[in-house]
């Protein structure tokens, strides 16, 4: 292709919708691509263009571009990569050549961009799996480019046909690591990355602590930027003639280095300097101690050893600014201690129960009192163990509250710093192992000294960050940039470095690193800067802030990582956020035609939703102001519509994980995790709106049954995307996030809850089972917060459900219906006999299906059900005792089952668990004890490999009588018909014929299933047992006319399913379609009609006085005198069915 023809093309092109985006490649891949090409072009001299054209079509999964003098591969030492210059931008073209490309698109040509700034960099391209190129179109400012491309070819070879097919196991994904150098979490001394980092500026030396102070705490002016002395300027703390209280507010705000004698006498003429109390004085020391709690921890004592704050501050000296600067204060750790020895908080509660204290000082007081009552609480965790998991949910607040405010970071950071109780506390403690990262909730101590080791590395490494910035030093500001990066990619530290990133000088900093001039090549600040703003982007809280929604604004191309649809997506989250309520609640009930959600549709719900949330937390009428902007403009409240995209979420997730789905869906991964944050945070802005409204049971349903479909969705998400942690951290808080609002609904309305959960409607193409697993799931959690409950809850929520209980207990697998039937039983506690009345009819259930239906699918029912009862009665068998004995109905359905389990010969693991449990205990089962002994003698025939205890078989021979004669007879002969009995067998079997020898009534020596034959064979196989030779005189016959057992059918047999049965089930061609009805054909005679109410014998007909007059012609009435009535002889003609009627006969 000529130049010209390449730029007409291009220019052509540039109106197409980008097929693929490029994109910094971060993380290794899943899959290890194929190498597809690699080589140096050049462009036409003169035209910035040069073009590659492929044999084959290849689908490009990713770009590397290599640097001036590097080596692309190791095997290949002489190659040398030759790009120049060292950064520029790229256009690339690709023409679509896939099989299903339409012929008039092929040399339409894709674009995409790419901004390389040196090194050695992949590029991924987010090209579709069934997509494919032939061309490959560069455009840019470069005069060199050294690439490779990987990928997979669309149209390989033939593949040779395997012979033999060998399973394979897929290999787990190794976890990838942190490199130890940046993995903070587990260093001994979490700042020393910081410290690191800090040594890479040439020119100042200052430590950490103070850096912090200059880049948090006191931020320096113009003038002491430019002081030769700085960063080592500082105020000696002269006192002059003229001091008093203002004036020692201002000379604490500058940054302080003095001695520990001026500050000693600093404190003391402010002490002189106090007056009667006064807003004006208050302010100033409240000031004082804010600029002091980020300078030398000297300073700040001297400062509590010498003013009572009792003498300065009680509730009419408050207002907002005093409140704001005892908040910064109250993050170093002397000045908290300090406060709590004073009558401050007892201030602060009464301040926030004032009448007239404004919304915001109220929610500062409040802010303040949970600082000062934190502190202890924080250090109280990282000195003794504790095994609650809910006790550190208050520290973890403490410290996340720290990250809202950058000067009450850097002077929390400064205290864990400097402060010698907390630095060797923190010391003391050992690092985590490398392989552990930090969790976002701390269950144990350990989890939470790894969390508050990455949450103070971290911190240090942005005031670093922030230092280099500042000065500025690219090479420091860069590291760093790239290990906030990588950061903001990994588990555990993700969460940390977006609260930070969110403080409104780090977003202002990402604005103008990102804002450059259009004809300066891209670097790697600006490019990593894109990075970790559009990741920020994805946080629907991050556009409540200001600064980031002004650098979402202030993005302008041409842009190296941010593509123009990413662009335009965050611009249009942050116009949302700045437009106000009215456009939110739009937002809210806007309603498309289509059914399914898209990505940039959910980001949009998730910042509306994110927007009302913060609106009604944090202002006095917010909840008012919502409500009434929902109702005025959509005569419905927000809550309903809530439900709306609550129902449609979970239809979404549904369908996307549809068992119905033919073929399979291609599953986006983005949009999975998007519908089920989305489903949280609808979850929990309902509850913040509805914590005191009381909904309907209609309503109510809604809300289970939507839930019940949340949670499936989650479970068998977190099932199919296991090694995906988004995914599945997503849908375990969408769980957490539904089971706390159905908590929350049955602690008022339980009934209407359990009934829908009892009840589940199962969504089109769901799995069954899990869905129904799922209800299990909740119903029992539910029921575990009502165990507390008093024993009237029981009395007035259970007796309506008990014929849901009882379906629904049917409806579980053995061991889900084991664990519900305990916990109703427990529950219960014999209050009103919940349990036994399931107990009875799941006992009655299982006689019914064993007496009336006996195809295989009934008969699994049945083994389930032997299954859920055999380890019930091993979990509860006194409680089990005690029904049978005490209540009748319990004790004659045992019987029934017994016996019907006799009576078909059936068999199975979960029956012999159940006899042998009930034999083997010491209690009476009264007038079932006679079936439990001929069942405990037939369980010796099921698993002969187990041997039985002796004791036990010779009580159940006792209570079984001579009924039990031909059980033990079947038994002993198959015991003979063994080639290899077990001794333990044989010493039974022993036992069991010295037993029947001693009794009474010769039938007991009269066995059945035996002929001489047999019985003489069987006293020579247990002669060889401790005294079996003496059964050869015990008198021992054969009883040939007893009848024989029916043969035993075992229900544990697997269920045989073929291949044409499974092909039925989804072929729709083999759907029956019912016959048109019409009128049968006649045949000269009339038979009697078979569906008739009375049935006649058709020789009635022949014997009929009136059966010769039939073939007369009748005129006028005569027939009316002659016929029979059609119901005494049946010999009416069928009615006529000549009606329009459709194929299906509707």
């Amino acid at each position: 292709m000529m130049v010209g023809e390449q730029e007409e093309v291009i220019e052509a092109a540039l109106t197409e919708r980008p097929l693929v985006r490029a994109v910094i490649n971060d993380q290794t891949h899943t899959m290890s691509p194929a190498l597809l090409y690699y080589g140096t072009v050049s462009p036409a001299p003169g035209s910035g263009t040069a073009a590659c054209r492929f044999l084959r079509p290849l689908c490009i999964s990713s770009i590397r571009i290599f640097a001036a003098g590097s080596r692309p591969f190791a095997q290949s030492p002489d190659l040398l990569a030759e790009t120049a210059p060292d950064a520029f931008f790229l256009n690339l073209y690709f023409n679509q050549a896939g099989a299903n490309v339409d012929k008039d698109r092929r040399n339409v040509l894709a674009p995409t961009s790419l901004g390389y700034t040196g090194a050695d960099l992949d590029f991924a391209l987010a090209m579709p799996s069934d997509a494919a190129t032939r061309l490959m179109i560069i455009s840019g400012s470069f005069t060199k480019l050294s690439f490779a491309l990987y990928g997979q070819v669309v149209a390989p070879e033939p593949p040779i046909a395997v012979s033999a097919y060998h399973p394979l196991s897929i290999p787990s994904a190794p976890r990838s690591l942190l490199p130890p150098s940046i993995h903070v979490a587990a260093l001994s001394d979490p700042t020393t990355l910081a410290a690191s980092l800090l040594k890479l500026v040439p020119d100042y030396e200052p430590d950490l602590p103070q850096v912090t102070r200059l880049m948090f705490c006191l931020k320096p002016n113009n003038d002491e930027w430019a002081s030769s002395d700085f960063p080592y300027h500082g105020s000696p703390l002269d006192i002059p003639d003229n001091f008093d209280l203002e004036l020692a507010s201002d000379m604490a705000s500058r940054l302080v280095n003095a001695s520990k004698e001026s500050m000693t006498i600093f404190a003391q003429r402010i002490k002189e300097a106090l007056g009667p109390k006064n807003t004006n004085q208050a302010f100033h020391v409240a000031r004082t101690f804010c600029g002091s709690a980020s300078q030398d921890p000297s300073l700040m004592r001297s400062l509590c050893s010498n003013i009572d704050l009792d003498v300065v501050f009680d509730i009419e000296t408050l207002d907002d600014d005093i409140l704001t600067h005892l908040l910064d204060a109250a993050s170093n750790a002397d000045f908290a201690k300090h406060c709590r020895a004073s009558s401050i908080p007892a201030v602060m509660k009464r301040y926030v129960e004032y009448p007239t204290t404004p919304p915001a000082g109220r929610r500062l007081a409040r802010r303040l009192l949970d600082r000062l009552e934190g502190w202890p609480i924080f250090e109280l965790s990282l000195s003794q163990p504790s095994s609650d998991p809910s006790t550190f949910a208050r520290p973890l607040a403490f410290l996340n509250d720290f990250a809202r405010e950058e000067k009450c970071l850097g002077i929390w950071l400064e205290s864990m710093m400097l402060e010698p109780g907390l630095v060797d506390m923190l010391a003391q403690k050992p690092p985590a192992d490398s392989a552990i990262l930090p969790v976002a909730n701390p269950q144990t101590r350990s989890e939470f000294e790894t969390y508050l080791r990455a949450f103070l590395g971290v911190a240090a490494v942005f005031v670093v960050w922030a230092w280099s910035d500042s000065l500025p030093e690219p090479v420091c500001r860069d590291r760093c940039l790239g290990i906030i990066k990588l950061w903001q990619m990994t588990d555990g530290y993700r969460d940390i470095v977006n609260q930070y990133l969110l403080l409104r000088q780090f977003s202002r900093r990402l604005m103008w690193i990102i804002a450059r001039d259009p004809d300066e090549p891209p670097k790697i600040s600006p490019h990593l800067s894109e990075q970790i703003l559009s990741e920020l982007g994805k946080i629907p809280e991050a556009f409540l802030h200001k600064e980031l929604c002004e650098a979402v604004f202030d993005l302008h191309l041409p842009l190296s990582y941010i593509s123009d649809g990413e662009r335009a997506r965050l611009q249009k989250l942050a116009s949302l956020a700045d437009y106000g309520l009215a456009d939110v609640v739009d937002e809210l009930f806007y309603q498309s035609e289509a059914q399914t959600f898209s990505t940039r549709r959910l980001y949009v719900l998730r910042v509306a939703i994110a927007w009302v949330k913060h609106e009604v937390q944090e202002e006095e009428d917010g909840e008012y102001r919502v409500g009434t902007e929902a109702w005025n403009g959509f005569n419905m409240a927000l809550w309903a519509r809530l439900l709306d995209l609550l129902t449609q979420a979970a239809g979404n997730l549904a369908a996307i994980f549809s068992l119905a789905a033919s073929p399979p869906q291609r599953i986006e991964t983005e949009l999975v995790e998007m519908l089920f944050k989305t489903a949280r945070d609808i979850l929990v802005l309902v509850m913040l709106l509805t914590a005191q409204l009381q909904f309907s049971p209609r309503t109510i349903r809604e809300f289970t049954v939507t839930i019940a479909s949340l949670f499936a969705s989650a479970q068998t998400a977190t099932a199919v995307f296991s090694l995906c942690t988004e995914i599945s951290d997503g849908a375990q808080e969408a769980r957490k996030a539904g089971m706390e609002f159905l908590s929350n609904m049955a602690k008022t309305s339980p009934l209407p809850v359990l009934s829908a959960l009892l009840e589940p409607v199962i969504p089109m193409g769901v799995d069954p089972v899990v869905h129904i697993h799922q209800c299990a799931v909740m119903v029992h959690d539910i029921l575990a917060l009502s165990s507390d409950s008093s024993p009237a809850w029981v009395q007035i929520n259970l007796p309506p459900l008990l014929n849901l209980l009882d379906g629904f207990s049917r409806r579980l697998d053995a061991e889900s219906r084991r664990a519900f039937l305990k916990h109703i039983v427990d529950l219960d506690s014999g209050c009103i006999g919940v349990g036994e009345w399931l107990l009875t009819h799941e006992l009655k259930h299982l006689r019914q299906i064993l007496t009336r239906e006996t195809t295989p699918a009934h008969l699994s029912l049945a083994h389930t059900s032997l299954c859920a009862l055999a380890r019930f009665a091993q979990d509860k068998l006194e409680w089990f005792a005690t029904a049978n004995r005490e209540i009748s109905d319990f004790h004659g359905a045992l019987k029934d089952a017994l016996e019907a389990m006799l009576d078909g010969g059936y068999v199975s693991q979960g029956w012999k668990s159940l006899v042998r449990t009930l034999g083997d205990s010491h209690h009476d089962w009264q007038d079932a004890g006679q079936c439990l002994a001929m069942s405990y003698i037939r369980s010796l025939r099921v698993d002969r490999a187990v041997d039985a205890d002796v004791n036990a078989v010779v009580k159940q021979l006792e209570n079984g009588g001579l009924h039990i004669r031909a059980e033990v007879g079947q038994w002993l002969s198959d015991l003979s018909a063994e080639k290899e009995p077990s001794q333990g067998a044989m010493v039974v079997a022993a036992k069991t014929m010295h037993w029947l020898s001693r009794q009474e009534h010769s039938l007991f020596r009269a066995l059945p299933s035996f002929d001489n034959a047999g019985i003489g064979a069987l006293l020579r196989l247990l002669a060889s047992v401790e005294g079996g030779d003496a059964l050869s005189t015990a008198g021992f016959v054969a009883d040939e006319d007893e009848s024989l057992l029916p043969p035993l059918v075992n229900l544990d047999a697997p269920a045989q399913v073929t291949l044409s049965s499974i092909e039925d089930l989804f072929n729709a061609s083999h759907k029956s379609v019912p016959p048109t009805p019409s009128t049968p054909k006649g045949k000269g005679t009339v038979t009697p009609d078979v569906l008739g109410v009375v049935m006649s014998p058709p020789t009635a007909l022949f014997h009929s006085p009136m059966s010769s007059t039939l073939t007369k012609t009748y005129a006028n009435n005569e027939f009316r005198d002659t016929r029979q009535q059609a119901t005494r002889q049946n010999t009416s003609r069928l009615p006529s069915m000549h009606v329009d009627v459709g194929s299906f006969g509707h």
